[in-house]
């Protein structure tokens, strides 16, 4: 995923947000990032809105680093 923000020209910043996202996402469920799906968006995205209660910039944020990888 590093490499792919990179060649995409993603700056250094989003960058490090994007990829803590993405560890902050897979260690909420328990697994590493190849092996989450759709579903597992899904229920993250739940999480965030309903149990976490982040920020609407906040959330576009997570869903941006989310739809990045898959």
């Amino acid at each position: 995923m590093l490499e792919d923000l990179q060649i995409r020209h993603y700056s250094p910043t989003t960058i490090r947000l994007y990829l803590r996202a993405i560890a902050e996402f897979a260690e909420h469920l328990g697994k590493p990032p190849d092996q989450l799906g759709a579903e597992h968006i899904r229920r993250y995205q739940l999480f965030l809105t309903k149990k976490k209660k982040v920020s609407p910039s906040t959330y576009v944020h997570e869903r941006s680093s989310s739809r990045f990888r898959w």
